[in-house]
């Protein structure tokens, strides 16, 4: 099935080469800082993943997890009482509008990030030729 051309340059505009591709066309100051800014939709991922799967994270979170089983069985009243008033006390104290802020904040920068860019990358003839966009 063929893609038509929105649908390509959209792949191209969003595509991360490997190291060897980018070594042999660098990237230009567009492209620079709107992998910069677009860290969060690039990148960050790959840093959560790596977190995630290391052994010492997931034995933290086990032994935090079996903690927790262990004082809900033999101490419940006590335990749950605890959680809720820890909840109920982190819950007040926040403030929401700084939470909501800080998200649309983030969202703009890294949409900023991407269109920055897919700007350096349509603007890098080096690179459309390579990819067979424009010859």
């Amino acid at each position: 099935m063929a893609l038509t051309r929105f649908q390509n340059n959209l792949r191209f505009a969003l595509r991360k080469e490997t190291s060897e591709i980018r070594n042999i066309i660098p990237l230009n100051r567009a492209e620079q800082i709107g992998s910069w800014l677009s860290w969060l939709a690039y990148e960050f991922r790959f840093v959560f993943a790596k977190t995630i799967f290391d052994p010492r994270f997931v034995t933290i979170c086990f032994t935090s997890f079996a903690m927790l089983i262990t004082a809900l069985l033999f101490y419940p009243t006590n335990t749950w009482d605890i959680i809720t008033t820890s909840y109920e006390w982190i819950v007040e104290h926040i403030n929401w509008s700084y939470v909501r802020f800080a998200l649309w904040i983030i969202s703009e920068v890294t949409i900023l990030g991407l269109g920055m860019r897919a700007f350096g990358r349509f603007s890098n003839r080096k690179l459309m030729e390579f990819h067979g966009i424009v010859s």
